[in-house]
Formats: structure tokens, sequence, C-alpha cells
């Protein structure tokens, strides 16, 4: 009977100890649980704070910016180039009316020089044909990171058969297939990128494309229009080229 009182005595010490455990082992548990939810709310503050310097920085940014403008903000074409009947990019939204930016240099018409043999004017007029001119575009300056970033370029000449447009980003952005025109065809591996390089089709004058920024803040990009002469998909020093360096702002919405 002593046998039994103390193998039950030591029995209930026993589930007494483990009972004990247990409670520690869930109280270790709870109190790792505790501290990664503090973990995790602590990182999204630190989060939410980064976004509110961002945002600080980039509204002086604008400030500044805007202080900087001058009166004639947006310029238009003059009457001379009313012929060219180009659209201006639609915006996303709106209300908000982003400025847009025109590079409206006049366009320059391929000319001539004083051809000495005038036994060759066919030569001539092929020489001059496949010489590059300037083309205006047409971008927002400043845009929100949710919007299309929208481009248009106007070409007053694409008689050239090896026409090439390479444009080359300080960040990765995407392109967007539904808005790049059917005269613009990728020949780049990728569609996220920081450089894209485009072949253009002969004869066309206006060239239509957009991308998607991935971050805030100052986006530069440079576009080159160059012709291949080699063919071989590539800008190299030497070919022929017009390039141009553009500048935007990107906010949050």
């Amino acid at each position: 009977m002593q046998i039994i009182l103390k193998f039950l005595y030591i029995l209930t010490v026993i589930i007494i100890i483990f009972n004990k455990g247990l409670s520690a082992q869930n109280s270790n548990f709870q109190k790792i649980r505790d501290a990664r939810m503090i973990e995790e709310l602590q990182n999204e503050v630190d989060t939410l704070k980064f976004r509110i310097n961002e945002l600080t920085r980039e509204v002086a940014l604008m400030k500044a910016a805007i202080m900087k403008l001058p009166a004639d903000v947006v310029r238009r074409p003059s009457a001379s180039n009313k012929r060219e009947n180009f659209e201006m990019p639609e915006t996303e939204q709106p209300r908000k009316n982003p400025k847009l930016v025109i590079d409206n240099k006049s366009l320059k018409k391929s000319t001539t020089t004083n051809i000495e043999k005038k036994t060759e004017p066919q030569a001539a007029a092929a020489s001059a044909a496949m010489q590059l001119t300037d083309f205006n575009i047409i971008y927002q300056s400043r845009s929100e990171i949710n919007q299309l970033l929208r481009y248009s370029l106007i070409l007053p000449n694409t008689n050239i058969s090896n026409l090439k447009l390479s444009i080359v980003f300080n960040n990765y952005m995407k392109l967007s297939d539904s808005s790049l025109s059917n005269n613009l065809e990728l020949i780049s591996d990728k569609k996220t990128s920081k450089e894209f390089l485009f072949r253009i089709l002969q004869g066309s004058n206006i060239l239509k494309f957009a991308f998607i920024a991935g971050i805030t803040g100052t986006l530069n990009a440079e576009i080159i229009l160059f012709n291949d002469s080699n063919n071989n998909s590539k800008f190299d020093e030497g070919e022929q080229n017009i390039t141009k360096t553009l500048t935007q702002l990107i906010v949050l919405d």
C-alpha cells in the first residue's frame, strides 16, 4: 500500500513539473511572437518615416522647380509647324493637369550645299535624304508613379533604312506594350530594363511609346536617334545621330 502511495506521489510530482514545463514553453513562444510583432510594427514605422522623408524632399524639389519655371512653361508650336498635326499625349487624370514639355525647335529641313556638278541632281538629292534632321519630343515633366509616362516623337525625315531609336534611363523602367505605336519594333531583349532599343519603320513620322516608373524621384533619360549604318543594332561612335536628354519628376499619387 505504501508503495502505491509513493508511486502516486511521484507521478503527481512528475505531472506538476511537466505542466510547469509546458506553461514555461508556451510563455516563451508567446514572448517570441510578441517580439516578432513588435519588430514588424517597428519596421512599418521606419518605412513610413522613410516615405514621409522622401515625400518631404519631393515637395521641396517641386517648390524649387516651380520657383524657377518661366512664364511660358508650355511652349506651343509656331504657325509654320501646324502642318505636322501631331497629338498631345493623353493624361491618366486630367484634373491634375500635368505639364507637357514640347521640345519645339524648328524642324530642320534637309538642304543641299552648292553642287559643283549640276549634272548629277539625283545623286545630290539621295545624299540629302540620308541626312538625319532634328526631331521634336513631347513628354510630361511631372507624373505620378501609377501613371504611364507617355512620349511622342515627331520626325521630319525618316527616309533612312536603318534608323534606330535608343532610350537609356537612370532607373529601371517597364515598357508598356499597349502604348507602343505600330511603327516601332522593340529589338532589345528585355521589357524591364534601363536601356531600350527600337527599330523605326521607314516613312514613320510620329512615334509613340510609354513606360511605367518603378520608383519616385528624379528620372533622367537619354534619347538617341541614329543611323545604324553597319546594321549591328548598336549605337557606334561615328554614326549619324541626334541626342537629347530629358529630366522628369516622379511623385507619389
